[in-house]
């Protein structure tokens, strides 16, 4: 089974190719960590939704559970 890194490197490869670079660098889209936003990895899910909303993020991760009242 595929993995969400593997996924996402895939994913990468396709939208950095010259047929899509225009488009995402007039998009400005950039690649943030966790790291990035000031954030643990284990943040609380309401905690890590606000800060995506915050700052525009889309997030792609495979960490995330299902898991609890709050997720």
């Amino acid at each position: 089974m595929a993995t969400w890194k593997g996924i996402f490197k895939v994913l990468m490869r396709v939208l950095e190719a010259p047929a899509w670079r225009g488009l995402w660098a007039a998009l400005e889209i950039e690649i943030v960590t966790f790291e990035h936003l000031g954030l643990a990895k284990h943040v609380a899910d309401q905690v890590l939704w606000r800060a995506c909303q915050k700052y525009d993020v889309v997030l792609i991760t495979g960490n995330r559970n299902a898991e609890g009242p709050e997720s």
